[in-house]
């Protein structure tokens, strides 16, 4: 799951897997400059990091969501020598790599692999239709791809030799107690809806897998999958609404901290399952 930087105008956002609810993951420039995030922060809006006053920053009121937002964007990351290297104009990824969105007009998720990736494909994959207007890439308009596959998990089924699929579980599946309040209702439904579709794409894998395990393999066709996942749903879970919104350094910071922290988990527990069993099991995790 590629992890990459979203600065929409006045926050610091991360694509993840859920549109509305982003979380933060490793920017790649910031073990190297430090100081990227600061000054991602100091050039942007000076009001507090709350949905309220998010509002008026992102929306006109008066035509709807906010029409140059994905153009700043795209000034900002065009800028940041990262990114260079996701426009297809210029090198070519490292390692095959995708990133997805909703075409508007179709109802169909559309997967930029690694020979058409572009930054603009980036911004649409994480283009939120109630803060920005719609991104388009050659005649046709698309929405965070999170509406469509979130995170999709098929593009690495049939382009990949790999029967590893490592999950980065940003948004908590679990949670302790009923939401009381109106914005963790709505807070919730977010998470609801936009885990359905991982939720679908697992059981369907788990499908297939049962198949294969008693022997149906379609002619070689099919394949078991390895699910392993990476979480931190106890800490995830405690985040309210605001946290949206909020770019402080010691924030994000701590966000970077407990996501290395689990992942050093992960490896020290789970390093010699992978290549050969699930580290998670996918009924138990999510049927």
């Amino acid at each position: 799951m590629t992890v990459l930087c979203q600065p929409w105008m006045s926050t610091l956002w991360v694509i993840s897997a859920s549109p509305g609810r982003p979380g933060v993951g490793r920017c790649p420039s910031v073990d190297r400059h430090p100081q990227a995030v600061d000054a991602v922060v100091e050039r942007s809006v000076d009001v507090a990091p709350q949905p309220e006053g998010a509002g008026e920053l992102h929306r006109d009121e008066a035509v709807g969501p906010c029409h140059d937002g994905p153009r700043r964007l795209e000034r900002m990351v065009r800028a940041s020598e990262t990114f260079r290297r996701v426009d297809h104009r210029s090198t070519r990824l490292d390692a095959p790599s995708s990133v997805c969105a909703s075409n508007v007009f179709t109802n169909r998720l559309h997967v930029f692999d690694h020979n058409d990736i572009s930054i603009d494909a980036v911004i649409a994959s994480g283009c939120i239709p109630s803060v920005f207007q719609a991104v388009e890439i050659n005649g046709e308009y698309f929405w965070d791809g999170g509406y469509m596959g979130n995170p999709p998990i098929f593009p690495l089924i049939y382009n990949c030799a790999s029967a590893d699929v490592l999950l980065i579980m940003v948004n908590p599946i679990h949670i302790e107690q009923v939401p009381q309040t109106a914005q963790a209702i709505l807070d919730r439904i977010n998470t609801l809806s936009f885990n359905s579709s991982l939720m679908r794409e697992m059981r369907a894998i788990n499908f297939v897998n049962r198949l294969v395990e008693g022997g149906f393999d379609d002619g070689g066709r099919l394949k078991k999958m390895l699910i392993h996942c990476i979480d931190a749903e106890d800490e995830m879970g405690k985040l309210g609404v605001s946290s949206k919104l909020n770019v402080g350094g010691e924030f994000l910071g701590w966000l970077f901290a407990l996501g290395r922290a689990r992942a050093d988990i992960f490896l020290r527990e789970h390093f010699d399952a992978i290549g050969n069993v699930s580290s998670t099991s996918i009924e138990e995790r999510f049927l």
